[in-house]
């Protein structure tokens, strides 16, 4: 029950405007990788990311500035999304995602050492038309890959998907 990380805890970001929603997994070293949605951009809500070291230290850093967070997802519209750890470090991150102009559900997985993307640039689609889903959870999937399910409101329906690691 001893505090790790100081006293009032590690600054994650120190980025302008409204930072919310955070999603923390574990990075299997003793540390956790953060995804939060963040409002630094004022037309839009994106998705960024950090890892911290078990000694309480930024590992990823966006232009040199750790207290910011790396991005996940900067776009047109709003994003909201979770994570889990990839088992080696990195993590699996999912997100709702309204650039197109209706939420579709993509994910990415950031690299353990820096954080940047290691599937398709922009995010991998999940989900792509003109539904409106709306993601619920992310876990991992015990192999390196993550088990990802969203409600899809055209029609009714909870749907699910397993991502691999690759």
């Amino acid at each position: 029950g001893t505090k790790q990380w100081g006293t009032n805890g590690v600054l994650i970001s120190s980025a302008s405007n409204d930072q919310s929603s955070p999603s923390i997994s574990p990075d299997g070293a003793g540390g956790a990788v953060i995804c939060w949605i963040d409002k630094r951009s004022t037309t839009s809500s994106d998705v960024y990311a950090q890892r911290v070291s078990a000694a309480g230290s930024l590992l990823w850093t966006n232009s040199g500035i750790t207290a910011q967070g790396v991005p996940v997802t900067v776009a047109p519209g709003s994003q909201f999304g979770r994570l889990v750890g990839d088992g080696v470090g990195g993590a699996i991150v999912a997100w709702s995602d309204s650039a197109a102009g209706n939420y579709d559900i993509k994910s990415q997985r950031l690299s353990a050492s820096t954080g940047l993307e290691l599937w398709t640039p922009g995010g991998m689609s999940i989900t792509s038309g003109n539904d409106y889903e709306a993601l619920y959870d992310i876990v991992p999937d015990g192999l390196g890959g993550a088990l990802v399910v969203w409600a899809n409101y055209t029609p009714h329906t909870m749907v699910g998907q397993r991502l691999d690691a690759s």
